[in-house]
């Protein structure tokens, strides 16, 4: 398969799998209920520092969700289809991320087939669908744990990679808390 047609289809099937109809249920599950009422409270203050629901301080999760939440009722209005698009983004980015790392280590083939296996598993496709912090975690996590392997095997100059593997760590930090640290830390001992 080229690389154009193999692109054409990846895009199509995130496309179809985590964007279409992403609005067109009620938010399900009872932690999207309050991540996208505590994103919502943030916009409508434009209290953009302390997470609040039922405007009583909430300090479960840190604010990078809410914030890409809000950003996302700032442009398309308040509702399911706005506090779904970050996960959808990020599962979105994280299915190209899988293609562009597996591509740069083992192959153009073995790229393919890896963001073929990402986007078509059920568990990234259900939570790129839900209004949750986990696909976000697991984008940031990912490129943690990636731009480690490429500073650590890659050919010079690394720094940039090791600035990457930080940056990335610190915006999981931001998604969900110590776990943002935890999982890339796990990853590479």
């Amino acid at each position: 398969m080229t690389s154009r047609t193999a692109a054409a289809l990846l895009a199509a099937l995130a496309l179809g799998l985590l964007f279409l109809g992403l609005g067109s249920t009620a938010l399900t599950d009872r932690d999207e209920g309050a991540n996208a009422e505590a994103a919502r409270e943030m916009w409508e203050r434009r209290a953009w520092l302390t997470p609040t629901l039922n405007y009583a301080p909430r300090f479960a999760k840190p604010a990078l969700v809410y914030w890409l939440m809000g950003g996302a009722y700032a442009t398309l209005g308040v509702g399911e289809l706005a506090a779904r698009l970050p996960s959808a983004v990020a599962t979105a980015l994280l299915i190209a991320l899988q293609y562009a790392f597996a591509r740069w280590a083992l192959g153009r083939e073995a790229g393919q087939r890896a963001a073929l296996v990402l986007v078509l598993a059920a568990e990234v496709v259900v939570l790129g669908r839900l209004a949750l912090t986990d696909a976000v975690l697991v984008l940031w996590t990912t490129v943690a744990g990636f731009a480690f392997f490429r500073a650590f095997e890659g050919p010079p100059p690394r720094r940039r990679w090791y600035a990457a593997l930080w940056a990335a760590t610190a915006l999981a930090t931001l998604t969900k808390g110590p776990v943002g640290v935890l999982v890339p830390a796990a990853s590479v001992t």
